[in-house]
C-alpha cells in the first residue's frame, strides 16, 4: 500500500485518516501479506509491517520500488493499492488475482477508466519508473459493476458550505447564462480544507466581458450571501473572480481579470461603485489559475485544464512576490493573514509548490529560527480556530518576524 505522499492539497497526513479503511478491505481478501510504504509522514502504530521510503519525494515509483524490495523472495505478484482510496472493494482485488496469469501488469478499470488496484508480476518489477505503476502499460480488468476505490485529495466540504457554493454557481448561471463556460473552486477548499475563517474562493471563465448591468446584479446577489447570517449560523465570505478566456489563454503575463468580488470591497460596492479596482491587470491571477488547475474541482463546465493554460514557474514567482511590499504594509491591520501569506510565498518560491496555509506554515516553522517561530505559531492557531486573535503580547516580534521572512524571499529571488 502506497502511503508516502505529502498530501499538500489535503493539508496534512490524510493517510492516518484513510489508511484503516483500506487495510480493512485488504483484510477481507486472500492476499498473503500487506506492506505499507510511508514517506512524508510517520505512520507508526497503524500497521505491523511498515517500510520507510526515504526518497518518496522523487515520485510514486520510488515508493513502489521500496515496497517491492521489501517483499519475500518467494512472492510472484504484488498488488498495489493507494492509502487514499478508502472505497476499495475486496472483490476488485480478488478479480485481479483471478486474472493474474493474463498479463504482467493488470489494472482495474471502472467504466473504461484505468484505476486501482494494480497487479504486477515479478517480471515487471524492475521496469517500474518514477511515475509508478500507472506509467506501465496494463491489461485492464473490468470492475465497472463495483465501486471505484476513490482518490481523496481534499477534505470534503460541510453540507452548508456545499449549499453556499451551489448558490454561487446558480447566480453565475442565472446572470451570465451560457457565456459562463467554467467555474472552479480555489483556496483553502482545495488546499488542505476550509478553516473557520476561510473564504469560499471561485474562479469563473467567461467568453466575454460582463456588462455594467451584469456587474450590478452579481454584486447585489453576492452581497446577500457573502458573510451574512444563515440558518446554519453564518455564511462564509465569498471571493469571486471572472476572467475572459481569450485574456488568459494562451497565457501571458501579467494577466487581466474582468470582475472581482470580495468582502474587502463591500463598502465600495454598497456605495454603488461597480468597478472599485484601479486596474484589471492582476499578477495574482497566476496563483489563482495555478490553484484552479491543481485543485481540479469543477463547479461548472469542463475540467479546468480544458480552458486554462499552465502558468510558467517564473511567472508564478513574479506573481507571488510582486505584492510583498504592499502585503507587509498591511501587517498591523491584518496580522494573521499577512503572516500566513508570507509563509506561503516563501514556501512557493523555495519549492515551486503551492501549499495550504496550514502546510506552508508547517514548512516555514521547520526553517525559522527560534526567535521568529512564536508569531507564525500564533497566526496558525488563530487561523485554525484554536485561539482568539490577539497580538499585544507579541507586538514587538511581529515586524521582525515579517522582516526575516521577506529577507529569505529576497535571497531566493535575488532581489
Amino acid at each position: 500500500m502506497l502511503a508516502a505522499g505529502e498530501a499538500m492539497r489535503y493539508g496534512g497526513p490524510k493517510q492516518v485518516e484513510l489508511l484503516p479503511s483500506v487495510l480493512a478491505a485488504l483484510g477481507r481478501t486472500s492476499i498473503d501479506e500487506v506492506i505499507v510504504v510511508e514517506g512524508a509522514y510517520p505512520l507508526d502504530g497503524l500497521h505491523d509491517r511498515i517500510v520507510r521510503c526515504e526518497d518518496w519525494f522523487v515520485g510514486p515509483g520510488a515508493s513502489l520500488r521500496c515496497g517491492l524490495a521489501a517483499l519475500d523472495t518467494g512472492a510472484t505478484h504484488a498488488l498495489v493499492v493507494l492509502a487514499d482510496g478508502p472505497e476499495l472493494d475486496p472483490l476488485a482485488v480478488q478479480r485481479l488475482l483471478d486474472h493474474a496469469s493474463d498479463a504482467p501488469v493488470l489494472a482495474a478499470s471502472y467504466d473504461g477508466t484505468r484505476s486501482h488496484p494494480v497487479l504486477l508480476a515479478r517480471s515487471a518489477w524492475a521496469a517500474v519508473p518514477d511515475g509508478g505503476g500507472r506509467a506501465l502499460p496494463a491489461s485492464l480488468v473490468d470492475c465497472s459493476d463495483l465501486v471505484a476505490p476513490g482518490d481523496v485529495d481534499v477534505r470534503p466540504l460541510r453540507d452548508e458550505d456545499q449549499r453556499q457554493l451551489e448558490r454561487v454557481a446558480d447566480l453565475v448561471r442565472d446572470i451570465l447564462g451560457p457565456d459562463a463556460i467554467g467555474a472552479y473552486l480555489l483556496g483553502s477548499a482545495v488546499l488542505g480544507g476550509l478553516r473557520p475563517e476561510s473564504d469560499l474562493d471561485v474562479l469563473v471563465v467567461a467568453t466575454r466581458q460582463t456588462t455594467r448591468d451584469e456587474k450590478r446584479r452579481l454584486i447585489a446577489r453576492l452581497l446577500a450571501i457573502s458573510g451574512r447570517p444563515a440558518p446554519e449560523g453564518r455564511w462564509r465570505r465569498v471571493e469571486l473572480t471572472i476572467v475572459v478566456e481569450s485574456e488568459v489563454k494562451p497565457w501571458r503575463f501579467p494577466p487581466r481579470f474582468d470582475f472581482q468580488y470580495g468582502d474587502w470591497l463591500r463598502d465600495e460596492f454598497e456605495s454603488g461603485d461597480l468597478t472599485p479596482w484601479p486596474t484589471t491587470t492582476n499578477p495574482d491571477l497566476a496563483s489563482l489559475i495555478t490553484i484552479a488547475l491543481l485543485g481540479n474541482t469543477t463547479l461548472l463546465g469542463p475540467p479546468p485544464a480544458t480552458l486554462l493554460d499552465p502558468v510558467p514557474h517564473t511567472d508564478l514567482v513574479r506573481a507571488v512576490t510582486g505584492g510583498v511590499d504592499e502585503l507587509v504594509g498591511r501587517l498591523e491591520d491584518d496580522t494573521r493573514n499577512v503572516v500566513l501569506t508570507l509563509a506561503r510565498i516563501w514556501s512557493t518560491v523555495a519549492t515551486g509548490a503551492i501549499r495550504s496555509k496550514e502546510a506552508a506554515a508547517e514548512w516555514a516553522l521547520e526553517r525559522l529560527p527560534d526567535e521568529h517561530r512564536a508569531v507564525l505559531v500564533r497566526a496558525r492557531a488563530i487561523y485554525n480556530g484554536d485561539t482568539e486573535e490577539r497580538w499585544d503580547d507579541l507586538a514587538g516580534r511581529v515586524r521582525p518576524h515579517a522582516g526575516h521572512v521577506v529577507t529569505q524571499i529576497a535571497r531566493l529571488t535575488g532581489s
